[in-house]
């Protein structure tokens, strides 16, 4: 099998493969974390090339993270890998991810994907920030964001 990439002119990276259509939908982006937020011991010494080699490095003191979800379309089917963290949740113990407000829904609509076009959603693991647009909550009511989706999870 041959995969392809490309950046659009939009800059969202989309691959093919077979024929399958894959493209990832970023939802969150960091650039000002701290080695140490991550990785408690981090030593800036021994792994300043390893962040550069890995394209985590926003700066020599600072990482690049993202969250993302890959949109696979084939056969006209079309499956979400992971959800992201979702709009509005409350996670104070995760203060990166509480009550976010990201045009996540919107991205997904810019590659021609709408929440009731989407046929399965693959999620992972359960993190908060793989499952977190599974529900949204429009008028003060908690539902489904992708009420036609059959959902597959990852037994650990």
């Amino acid at each position: 099998m041959r995969w392809y990439s490309n950046i659009s002119r939009t800059g969202r990276l989309a691959y093919t493969a077979g024929d399958a259509s894959i493209t990832r939908v970023t939802e969150t982006i960091w650039t000002t974390l701290t080695p140490g937020f991550i990785y408690s011991d981090w030593d800036a010494s021994d792994n300043v090339e390893l962040l550069d080699r890995t394209g985590m490095a926003a700066a020599p003191d600072r990482l690049s993270l993202s969250v993302r979800t890959w949109v696979v379309q084939m056969h006209g089917q079309t499956i979400l890998i992971d959800t992201g963290i979702g709009n509005g949740k409350s996670r104070p113990f995760r203060p990166l991810c509480d009550h976010l407000d990201n045009p996540f829904l919107e991205r997904l609509a810019a590659i021609g994907v709408g929440p009731d076009q989407v046929d399965h959603v693959l999620l992972t693991h359960p993190h908060v920030d793989h499952v977190g647009w599974n529900t949204r909550l429009p008028e003060g009511r908690w539902m489904p964001t992708f009420p036609n989706a059959k959902y597959v999870f990852i037994a650990g």
